[in-house]
């Protein structure tokens, strides 16, 4: 059984739902001013801190200015190619993954799957959605009850953002469902012996005419279910759900 790759999820005998799903950060900047920063490029930028090292900077619900030149390196495992993610990549390397917010589209055309990249974090900011730390250019406070991060605009993305060569796709992570643990988060995993329940077998992946996001329910062997979520935008949305027992690839979240 071959699936797309997608968000996955499951629930245990604790009640605890754990979910790989579409992050929906919808950022607003019109007429903002932004701080312009040194221009960075590919080749001066040079790892001096891991992804894992970074999110220990964040606490979770709040939002972290860095004020320091660290420079994480990580590989793009997902993109807005097909419309399941939007304005936004996510990177890993081999101790963790973190969302980058970009305000921008077709961000595929540059940040393509496997591409190497170096982000210089002076002057970005921290903060979480759903339980993924999220990296943004600022914080929109205009509704103090309400904060969100904003996305990097297209004209700063080369500022912080720079290629790096030697990438190739990243390797899902084989995981067993009782392994999917928070240090996992955002990673690309991959979990073998699933096959969706008969309810919802050969149903559309999500609703693109009233472009609705569509939970499907898989079928472990050990504990619980798991759940694939696919944005209702995502262009394989009418694409059914296989038949069989088979693997499914995802990047995984909790919510």
């Amino acid at each position: 059984m071959s699936m797309h790759t997608s968000y996955i999820g499951f629930n245990n005998i604790f009640i605890r739902w754990i979910c790989i799903f579409f992050l929906w950060g919808i950022c607003c900047n019109c007429d903002k001013v932004w701080d312009v920063p040194p221009l960075y490029t590919g080749p001066a930028l040079k790892a001096n801190m891991s992804i894992k090292d970074l999110l220990r900077l964040h606490i979770p619900n709040n939002y972290e200015k860095i004020s320091a030149d660290y420079i994480i390196e990580g590989t793009v495992t997902a993109n807005d190619k097909t419309d399941n993610f939007y304005k936004s990549i996510i990177i890993q390397d081999s101790t963790a993954a973190v969302t980058i917010k970009l305000d921008g589209y077709n961000l595929f055309t540059k940040y393509a799957l496997g591409q190497k990249v170096g982000v210089a974090l002076n002057g970005l900011w921290l903060s979480d959605y759903a339980g993924m730390t999220q990296i943004g250019i600022s914080v929109d406070r205009s509704d103090p009850a309400s904060p969100f991060l904003l996305g990097i605009p297209q004209p700063l993305m080369n500022r912080y953002i720079g290629l790096l060569a030697g990438g190739k796709l990243m390797t899902p992570i084989s995981v067993l469902p009782t392994g999917l643990v928070d240090s996992l988060k955002g990673c690309l995993v991959a979990i073998d012996q699933l096959e969706f329940v008969v309810s919802d077998t050969g149903k559309p992946y999500s609703d693109l005419v009233n472009q609705l996001p569509a939970s499907h329910t898989l079928r472990t062997c050990s504990i619980g279910n798991l759940y694939l979520r696919t944005s209702g935008f995502a262009s394989f949305g009418n694409a059914l759900t296989p038949r069989g027992n088979g693997r499914a690839t995802g990047i995984y979240t909790v919510f």
